[in-house]
């Protein structure tokens, strides 16, 4: 929201190339990710088997009705939504006509970006002139495109190891003034989210409120002595626990936005028993 709030200073509608790689290329960034069953109770975990199960059954179908009908309005629709509050968004490669021609093409055309490539040349020569952020695109040798391809990529992977790939014995030393260098080198080369360092610092304070709260930490789906060694590991900076934060503050923020709520009669909390239909004054 906050992004495409500046982008309206600009102008009102955005043209994004959002779903182009999905539609033209079939890439997926929508996967079963398991979260660690030991921060969960046990009885989750049948919980889990069923959700890999059903994805599986979900995702066997053509990779263009997957990523049109499944990964788009599922897992991508929220950055629409939040970008739509702001601004007016078209989104060329959701075109019904270029959707029902992917359809046609061959499996392994959808599996390069000659297609992407050629489809922008031949629509906007200028813009087919301009690298991408991976190198790709633009004019000049072979030699010089490998050179400018493999520094993006190294650029490109540091920057995720940096982030969501950081490793466990490398994290604690973050505060390092030779990581501090690595870091303004890295960081926003490719990405504009950099939540394990927002975590860590911007967001610090209200991640560990969040998850300090007894209300969080006494959850019945979770395992209160895994929950609790997470926090002191996020508390110390000592580790990379990204993922596991993402998932648990998602649910938090879903328990309290959408299964409590404030009673106007009695003043108190009041739980959402979904399965059972009940309410229970807290």
């Amino acid at each position: 929201m906050y992004f495409s709030r500046q982008a309206r200073q600009l102008a009102p509608i955005r043209m994004t190339g959002n779903y182009g790689s999905e539609v033209l290329r079939s890439v997926s960034t929508f996967k079963y990710r398991p979260p660690s069953q030991t921060l969960f109770d046990a009885e989750v975990g049948g919980s889990l088997n069923e959700a890999r199960q059903t994805f599986a059954e979900i995702s066997a179908v053509h990779p263009v009705s997957f990523a049109a009908f499944k990964q788009i309005p599922w897992q991508l629709f929220g950055r629409l939504a939040a970008a739509q509050s702001q601004l007016t968004v078209r989104s060329p490669y959701m075109d019904n006509e270029v959707v029902s021609l992917m359809y046609q093409a061959p499996d392994e055309l959808r599996r390069t970006k000659d297609i992407s490539l050629r489809l922008i040349a031949d629509l906007s020569p200028a813009l087919a002139s301009i690298r991408t952020d991976m190198g790709d695109g633009g004019k000049g040798s072979s030699l010089t495109e490998f050179a400018v391809k493999a520094y993006r990529y190294i650029l490109f992977k540091g920057e995720w190891y940096y982030g969501a790939g950081m490793p466990d014995f490398l994290a604690r030393f973050d505060h390092n003034p030779l990581a501090r260098r690595l870091e303004s080198l890295l960081v926003g080369s490719h990405k504009i989210e950099h939540y394990r360092l927002w975590f860590r610092d911007q967001l610090f304070d209200w991640v560990n409120a969040v998850m300090s709260d007894s209300r969080a930490a006494e959850r019945p789906y979770l395992n209160r002595q895994s929950y609790s060694a997470l926090l002191k590991t996020h508390q110390r900076r000592a580790g990379n626990r990204m993922d596991e934060i993402i998932k648990l503050m998602t649910l938090e923020l879903i328990h309290r936005s959408l299964l409590s709520f404030t009673n106007p009669r009695y003043g108190k909390r009041v739980a959402i028993q979904p399965n059972l239909g009940e309410t229970i004054c807290l």
